[in-house]
């Protein structure tokens, strides 16, 4: 029997706090499957920690930048490796546990029914635990819009997703996808739905990170609001 080879992607910038024990959680819930981290060369010696999981570790990869290029960016870079190197799936999650790895086994068990598993925060009530009030208010304005103009009622701004390997290779070719940042999940989840993905979701609780800081910028939110404009306009007009 042939085995499913799965690849978890965690792109890291300034996670030394956090990526040792996301490690050994994610193997906790996905022993057979391969892990590829990407550091964006963090000031805070996050990449070292990686090679050191590295060199002790099996089946697990690091790919070093050499400056903070951009959340999507580093998703591309997950992408690319996983076709090349022949994965039929990419789950890819971020490093601040607001991803908890306790859902992992959930999101695989249902990769067969689908070409996209997306973990959601809006699946449930109340699976958001813990943000900061002003977090919770851009988080489901961006969830309304996307449902309510773009008739996407997924959570689209999240990126613990499950991607089988049509969709691995459909991103790998001239998808489309321009955005860098992270207007990158919005972009890419419109862009498979538009192209006739099957998309599913699985619940998650989302609770704020407790180490660390938050990457999200106040350019990331205003580049986001600005990609909702125009595939708004480009949804309308295409009707």
């Amino acid at each position: 029997m042939i085995k499913t080879k799965i690849l978890i992607f965690v792109p890291t910038y300034n996670e030394r706090e956090n990526v040792s024990d996301l490690f050994h959680a994610i193997k906790k819930n996905s022993q057979d499957s391969d892990v590829l981290f990407l550091d964006d060369n963090s000031p805070d010696g996050t990449g070292k920690i990686i090679d050191n999981i590295v060199n002790n570790n099996k089946n697990v990869f690091v790919i070093h930048r050499k400056s903070k290029f951009g959340i999507g960016s580093a998703h591309m870079e997950g992408f690319k490796f996983a076709n090349k190197n022949s994965y039929d799936y990419l789950l890819t999650m971020d490093a601040d546990f607001t991803h908890d790895p306790k859902y992992i086994p959930d999101i695989i068990n249902k990769k067969n029914r689908c070409d996209i598993v997306i973990g959601s925060r809006y699946a449930n009530a109340k699976c958001i635990k813990n943000w900061p009030l002003i977090r919770q208010c851009i988080t489901y304005t961006a969830h309304f819009f996307t449902e309510k103009v773009l008739g996407m009622p997924y959570d689209c701004t999240g990126a613990y997703r499950l991607y089988n390997k049509k969709m691995i290779n459909k991103m790998c070719k001239d998808f489309g996808i321009k955005s860098d940042g992270y207007s990158f999940f919005i972009e890419s989840i419109y862009t498979y739905k538009e192209s006739g993905a099957k998309i599913s979701e699985v619940p998650i609780f989302a609770i704020d990170r407790q180490k660390g800081e938050t990457k999200i910028s106040r350019k990331e939110i205003l580049n986001a609001i600005k990609l909702l404009g125009k595939l708004s306009i480009k949804h309308i007009f295409k009707k």
